[in-house]
């Protein structure tokens, strides 16, 4: 399983008292090695992406896929890693675990 890196950033307000819930999505096929990744676009990955948020913010991942995914922050391979080999490396701020098909995980983001 090769791992996609979620862009987030946060807004400039970091004065938020009121949090939100942001809904990402995972398509269908976006892990499926069958696919011609060439033509994906970072909104083929996650939906939407990339993301703003706002400190107590909390985002939750629906994994519309058939395999399983985690998600993890840091710099992706980019879309040329299958042919180069190129992995993702993580920063360490979250990593959401490996999550099922069909399943929900979301993060509440505390600090900036």
């Amino acid at each position: 399983m090769d791992k996609n890196y979620v862009s987030v950033s946060y807004a400039q307000n970091n004065n938020n008292d009121n949090s939100t819930e942001k809904i990402v999505t995972i398509p269908k096929g976006s892990a499926n090695p069958e696919v011609d990744i060439t033509k994906f676009t970072a909104k083929k990955w996650y939906n939407p992406s990339p993301i703003t948020i706002n400190i107590n913010d909390t985002i939750k991942w629906t994994n519309n896929d058939t395999e399983p995914h985690t998600v993890t922050s840091g710099t992706g391979g980019g879309l040329n890693s299958f042919l180069s080999n190129s992995k993702g490396k993580p920063d360490g701020l979250f990593d959401t675990g490996l999550f099922s098909p069909g399943s929900i995980t979301s993060i509440k983001f505390n600090q900036s």
